[in-house]
């Protein structure tokens, strides 16, 4: 059987790299055709084809608006938009996992070769079954490069699991693994490799490869370092096995008794005895470099630990940055809607002054008709005054209705100025609130015109910059078909963070 080292791990996770949206330097682009493209969605669809349904049942139960979730379920997880790179959570989840899968090496097994077509079999065969086997694991980008030095297979997937509280449906590698039986805890992705190696491992025998076990691993070391450790390795055996020797050689230095001659001379001895001591003084400096060669690997370990806790500071950061940006977005439109709604405010209460202001008019003629009756009333009580009755009764008639009218002019008159006294401290009161509405609609006004100021200025700079945006992008457009570039991908490359000189091919290097 052809025996191999198979490579089974998780990957960096770059959909950019894996569908060659950019080539690298280690890729042939001329044989990029012969890649294998067993799936390819994008993340939206299967994030919406995923966790939609749940997002609508969730919020269905919501009683209180507040509550629900607005957006799709990658900004809510992640606080941001879609991403071709792996990007992790508040809570630690990875918007999606890599595994990439590699049987033999550049030596064994390099395209082009008969092991490399074998290869390229076996994974195939080996993806074919992969969501079978793992129906948690939903896959939307799987490649197989063969434009590369080995064939390789990069399998993107979004591990899900089902839950009682929050979303039915949640992205979870923990519950993910749980649900497909492999139990719980650090070792549940430990067991899971296990099973797909087992896998793999049979397919490979179908195919006649016997999979060698796998090479311990160098950790985070580099490679200079791990040979370094090697050849230190190497020599401190090979001192250890001088040492062994010259302790079990008799190294006699006297006349034998019963054969004669020396075997060794006492100079012979010391020159011996010297190099043994020199060899170990060699051994004791192999050891003390391998030592702190160790010693620089804890280091470096201890070091690569810092930076993955400042890579996951900084993911914290970048996420509580985008929704500190989305809440200032939300207060300029909520700004936005206060100056509609104080407009609205001013032209109500604008409104109701100016309703007051009619009842007060009408309340004046009002006080005027009935000082004219009150004359009118005074004047038919004076022509009856001067009329002379002859009849005494009739007189005196007279009298009592004079002093009844009077009586009830006098009420009127009781009643009417206490009205009046009413009537002019209510219109004073009015007059007041009436100031007072006036000074707070022409605030109001000012405030308006001033909000209206800004947000015409922000109209201003946001037409300037649409209109810089698109002549950039017309002369982009232009040089790219006169460099015989194509536009788009330059631009996405440079969204990606690739340096210009590279994007144009003036350098083999680039900036991410």
């Amino acid at each position: 059987m052809n025996a191999k080292r198979v490579s089974l791990c998780q990957g960096k996770g770059s959909l950019s790299h894996n569908m060659r949206l950019f080539t690298a330097n280690n890729v042939d682009s001329t044989r990029t055709k012969d890649n294998i493209v067993f799936v390819n969605i994008s993340q939206q669809e299967i994030y919406e084809k995923l966790f939609d349904e749940a997002i609508r049942e969730y919020n269905a139960k919501q009683k209180r608006s507040d509550r629900k979730i607005t957006t799709g379920y990658y900004e809510h997880q992640f606080g941001r938009g879609y991403s071709p790179n792996v990007v992790t959570s508040a809570d630690k989840r990875k918007s999606f996992y890599e595994d990439v899968v590699q049987i033999g090496d550049m030596k064994n097994t390099g395209v082009g070769t008969a092991d490399a077509e074998t290869a390229k079999a076996v994974l195939t065969d080996y993806m074919n079954g992969f969501e079978q086997r793992n129906p948690n694991f939903k896959v939307f980008c799987a490649v197989l490069h063969m434009d590369e030095a080995t064939p390789h297979l990069h399998i993107d997937y979004v591990p899900i699991g089902h839950y009682s509280r929050g979303l039915s449906v949640q992205n979870g590698i923990a519950q993910a693994l749980k649900e497909m039986g492999f139990g719980t805890g650090k070792d549940a992705i430990a067991r899971w490799r296990q099973s797909e190696y087992e896998v793999l491992k049979g397919i490979c025998t179908m195919y006649g490869i016997e999979l060698l076990p796998p090479e311990k691993s160098v950790g985070s070391k580099s490679v200079e370092l791990y040979k370094e450790e090697k050849r230190l390795e190497e020599k401190v055996q090979k001192l250890r096995e001088m040492d062994l020797a010259a302790d079990s050689t008799e190294i006699p230095y006297k006349k034998k008794l019963f054969g004669g001659g020396y075997v060794l001379t006492e100079q012979e001895y010391a020159d011996f005895t010297a190099e043994k001591k020199a060899v170990s003084v060699q051994r004791a400096d192999a050891e003390r470099k391998v030592i702190e060669a160790e010693e620089s690997v804890r280091q470096t370990e201890s070091r690569r630990s810092v930076l993955s806790d400042r890579e996951d500071d900084l993911a914290e950061r970048e996420s509580a940055f985008e929704k500190k940006k989305a809440a200032e977005e939300n207060e300029i439109s909520k700004n936005v809607n206060r100056t509609s709604w104080a407009r609205m405010q001013a032209d109500i209460e604008l409104e109701r002054a100016r309703k007051l202001v009619e009842e007060q008019l009408d309340i004046n003629n009002v006080l005027r008709d009935t000082k004219s009756q009150l004359e009118k009333a005074k004047s038919e009580i004076d022509s009856l005054l001067g009329f002379k009755i002859e009849n005494m009764h009739l007189k005196n008639e007279m009298m009592a209705k004079d002093r009844k009218h009077r009586e009830e002019i006098d009420n009127l008159e009781s009643d009417y100025s206490h009205k009046i006294r009413e009537l002019t401290a209510d219109v004073a009161s009015r007059d007041k609130v009436i100031s007072e509405q006036k000074a707070s609609i022409e605030t109001l006004e000012n405030t308006i015109a001033e909000k209206d100021s800004i947000i015409s200025k922000q109209e201003q700079d946001i037409k300037v910059g649409d209109e810089l945006y698109l002549d950039a992008c017309a002369v982009g457009e232009y040089a790219c078909k006169k460099l015989g570039k194509d536009f788009k991908r330059c631009l996405d490359m440079k969204i990606n963070n690739y340096s210009i000189p590279y994007i144009f091919g003036e350098q083999r290097s680039y900036s991410r």
